[in-house]
């Protein structure tokens, strides 16, 4: 079952907007990244939303450094700063539009930290 994921993109204004999609939370554990090549660097979280659940333009909507937050956030901070101390926002870095295949495999993969 998909769960609520909250997208929170800051405006030019330093305003935060927020939208809503179903899609699956993944944490990603230190053994994981020490298969990935042990980087460091390398994404906390990977999250998959399907295209079949949201907006078919999702990949479009969201952009790297972007913030993700697991579940709904409420209330919804006026500033990024209330949201990083309120939340466990993490911020995008990178995004993989998995379009190809039957409508069911379609997806949106993002990877946070």
């Amino acid at each position: 079952m998909w769960k609520i994921l909250t997208h929170v993109k800051v405006l030019d204004s330093g305003k935060l907007q927020y939208r809503h999609y179903k899609g699956h939370w993944q944490d990603i554990n230190a053994a994981e990244k020490a298969s990935m090549g042990g980087l460091t660097e390398a994404d906390n979280v990977r999250i998959l939303l399907p295209v079949e659940e949201n907006s078919r333009f999702i990949g479009q909507d969201i952009e790297i450094g972007d913030y993700l937050v697991k579940g709904d956030v409420n209330p919804e901070p006026e500033t990024l700063r209330e949201l990083l101390k309120w939340y466990s926002a993490k911020k995008v870095t990178r995004i993989i539009d998995a379009d190809f295949g039957s409508h069911n495999l379609q997806h949106v993969e993002i990877g946070a930290k």
